[in-house]
């Protein structure tokens, strides 16, 4: 399937690599890495990631070298769980990405390890000037209950962005804050669906 010459027939056997996780795949695993296409490599980097062992680790870390941002930020994510010092030294590296979805997926799984850099750099980025990194920030200090972040989070409740401040209000809840779920019921009530949609799913 990846030799395929439709394009549609390669994606969707990269996408299998994600939920076919066997060891014997591993020279497939190596060709998807090679592929031109940069979301084949990362299905392929997804996939890796809930595979153990040294080879893995070693191709995922290659990885975050990769000349794609979309493949840079999955390795990080697939990275998450392994603690040997040199997992953990390429993902602090690439807390200097020059991609910030590849800073937010290198910061998330360092901050969940307790990494107090990865999550300095995940509360500075709740101040981002694109929405969408405010959005993930918000949601990753929300996930991670880092009760540190409350302080830089309250005021994304009266963010430009409806949906940023649902994350903020969702994030605000899960850290034990009040106004966080009074914020979410609030907005049930809003005239645009998606956004009452989105408060009710939190509120969830």
């Amino acid at each position: 399937g990846l030799r395929s010459p439709d394009g549609l027939i390669r994606t969707r056997a990269g996408a299998a690599l994600a939920v076919w996780h066997s060891p014997e795949l591993w020279p497939v695993f190596r060709e998807a890495l090679a592929r031109p296409e940069a979301s084949i490599r990362a299905l392929a980097a997804e996939g890796l990631g809930k595979l153990s062992g040294d080879e893995a680790d070693r191709l995922l870390r290659a990885a975050l070298a990769d000349p794609e941002h979309t493949m840079r930020a999955a390795a990080a994510a697939a990275l998450a769980g392994r603690h040997d010092p040199d997992t953990l030294a390429a993902l602090r590296g690439a807390l200097a990405d020059p991609a910030p979805s590849v800073r937010m997926s290198a910061a998330t799984v360092l901050a969940r390890g307790g990494d107090p850099q990865a999550s300095r750099l995940l509360t500075g980025m709740l101040a981002d000037p694109n929405e969408s990194i405010r959005m993930q920030a918000t949601e990753a200090v929300g996930h991670l209950g880092l009760p540190h972040t409350v302080s830089a989070v309250r005021p994304l409740l009266r963010d430009r962005n409806p949906y940023v401040r649902i994350y903020a209000g969702e994030a605000l809840a899960r850290l034990g804050e009040p106004e966080g779920r009074r914020r979410l019921l609030g907005a049930l009530a809003d005239p645009r669906p998606t956004v009452a949609l989105y408060a009710e799913e939190a509120l969830s």
